[in-house]
């Protein structure tokens, strides 16, 4: 039996920019502190305008990835709008989990 995905968790602020964190049966203090950290990473040269990008240094046995727009008002190229963790190997989407992304203020 699957436990309740626990959606919004919190708002954090990484690289100066706000993003929400949702956790899906993963504790929140778990995925706000990755989040936290894996948000703050910088796109390289090469990642720029990609879709989806892998990162590395998250939670050991977890699957992460950021992606960026490219076209947000006052946004660098270099930030993301967003990404996720995922346990187990990239084909195990549907696994505990975490993401972030972009909180735009209305």
């Amino acid at each position: 039996m699957y436990a309740v995905p626990k959606g919004p968790c919190a708002t954090i602020r990484a690289d100066d920019h706000f993003y929400r964190v949702d956790a899906n049966r993963v504790s929140c203090s778990f995925a706000v502190r990755w989040a936290s950290t894996l948000a703050a990473k910088r796109l390289n040269e090469k990642e720029r305008g990609t879709a989806t990008v892998t990162l590395r240094g998250g939670p050991p046995g977890y699957t992460c990835f950021a992606g960026n727009g490219g076209d947000f008002e006052g946004f660098s190229i270099h930030l993301q709008t967003g990404g996720g963790c995922m346990k187990g190997p990239e084909d195990s989407f549907m696994g505990p989990g975490f993401t972030w992304a972009i909180a735009i203020p209305l």
